[in-house]
């Protein structure tokens, strides 16, 4: 299991090059308005930039090094203040998010209201965010800025628990690189523009993985707590869930006190669900939704997306029917698997190509949806600008990871990791979502770069 595991992380951080470059070759040759052959030269110079810039950093004393933690720390609070000042407001889901938000902050908010083709009603499992954006409202008013602000200290937040663990798994001179590339990585910086549910659940993984890693009784309580409210607010809790069973399973085979790394399992798995089972009659309860929350009303939706292509959920041929819809919905996709699954085969490389090696472009959210935005220079420039630093991360990514790997070390950061990326293979999948792997990419990262340039790579490499 864990080489399995192991080698299909890394078979992932191995193809994505490869996905990058068909990437570009489909922009330069489709989308010459938005992306040509010049920005390729432009690519390599900034991931030359950063060769150059880490060489060139002394990291042997103490003092420099904390000089340096702290200066870019400085200089990802100061970017994310001149994206703070653009007039931002929420958009797509987003907004719809925000909107229900304010009708729930001034008690105007009842899921009985809204008929069963509403978005709040089919996608069910935005209640949670939109709840706890509620909280903001009724605290400081309807100013979006608040959260720009909360967003903020998330950024940073979730890059001084990557610095801690990279720190305690690696050592203190591999954790001033992950500082350095996280506080500079594009883009994460500039998505304080926009709150999302990414943000708040990217910070509790980290958080929850550490706490399972731990394995004293009150940490696990605690992680069994957050875990879910995670699935509240984003429903990632069953990958949690599934990262703890499979290495609890490896613990049990490789560590003596069985007993007690069983029993933390079965305290972790009754918090979560008493946790779960808590919260979805809490939001029943006050009106906000007619069942849990945890479940999808539309399970069949996300596979329906990741499989065949995007469309939006329309159950109104279906009498307005969910059970209808469900039931249809299902038998489309086996049918699919049966009748054509070269085509779902063919969707799917697709579709990881694009979600493994294209530019993040979240950074449409930061401006206000004008479809021209994000054609126009300097736009296109930030997008560069990700591209590049990316593909620099992942190349030092498979150098530290493949040493990882040589060294035998093996952790549910790795296991995580994995899951989050293999279960886009069946969902929809775009490079926005990348968000909550950025940390694990920055762990194997900074290791990758913290090997190489201090001449510590094995000469296999």
């Amino acid at each position: 299991m864990k080489k399995l595991i192991q080698y299909l992380l890394l078979a992932f951080l191995l193809v994505t090059p490869v996905c990058a470059l068909i990437s570009m070759g489909v922009f330069c040759l489709r989308y010459p308005e938005s992306f040509s052959i010049r920005e390729i030269p432009l690519i390599i110079l900034i991931i030359l930039i950063q060769f150059f810039c880490l060489k060139k950093l002394d990291f042997t004393q103490m003092t420099k090094r904390h000089i340096l933690t702290f200066s870019f720390v400085m200089l990802n609070v100061f970017l994310c203040l001149v994206l703070f000042t653009f007039d931002t407001v929420p958009v797509s889901d987003y907004k719809n998010i925000w909107e229900y938000a304010r009708l729930m902050a001034n008690n105007n908010f009842s899921i009985d209201n809204y008929p069963a083709n509403d978005y709040i009603y089919l996608y069910n499992w935005q209640i949670g965010i939109s709840a706890f954006e509620s909280l903001f409202i009724r605290c400081f008013g309807e100013h979006f800025g608040v959260l720009k602000i909360f967003n903020l200290l998330l950024i940073n937040a979730t890059v001084a628990v990557t610095y801690f663990l990279s720190k305690m798994k690696f050592g203190d001179r591999v954790s001033v690189y992950t500082v350095l590339l996280f506080s500079s990585y594009y883009p994460v910086i500039v998505t304080c523009g926009q709150f999302t549910n990414q943000h708040l659940a990217a910070l509790l993984i980290l958080v929850i993985l550490f706490l399972i890693e731990k394995r004293t009784y009150p940490s696990i309580i605690l992680a069994g707590i957050l875990t879910a409210v995670l699935n509240v607010i984003r429903p990632m809790g069953i990958i949690v869930n599934l990262a703890f069973i499979l290495w609890t399973i490896y613990e049990l085979y490789c560590q003596k006190k069985r007993l007690k790394i069983f029993l933390s399992l079965c305290i972790y798995l009754c918090v979560y669900v008493t946790i779960q089972y808590s919260l979805d009659k809490m939001f029943v309860s006050v009106g906000y939704a007619d069942g849990p929350v945890s479940e999808a009303k539309i399970p069949y939706f996300k596979f329906d997306k990741g499989l065949t292509g995007y469309n939006i959920p329309d159950i109104s041929p279906f009498d307005n029917n969910i059970e209808k819809y469900n039931e249809w919905q299902k038998n489309k996709l086996v049918n699919l698997m049966k009748d054509e699954p070269k085509a779902v085969v063919g969707f799917v490389v697709n579709k990881m190509i694009r979600y493994l090696g294209l530019f993040d472009y979240k950074f449409e959210n930061t401006y206000n949806h004008d479809e021209h935005t994000w054609q126009k220079y300097p736009i296109k420039f930030f997008y560069t600008i990700g591209w590049g630093q990316y593909l620099f991360l992942i190349f030092f990514a498979i150098i530290g990871y493949y040493h990882i790997i040589r060294k035998g070390e093996f952790d549910i950061f790795q296991i995580f990791y994995l899951g989050i990326t293999a279960v886009y293979l069946l969902i929809e999948a775009f490079t926005s979502y990348r968000y909550e792997s950025y940390p694990f990419l920055m762990l194997y990262a900074s290791y990758g770069c913290y090997l190489f340039f201090q001449k510590k790579v094995k000469r296999e490499i």
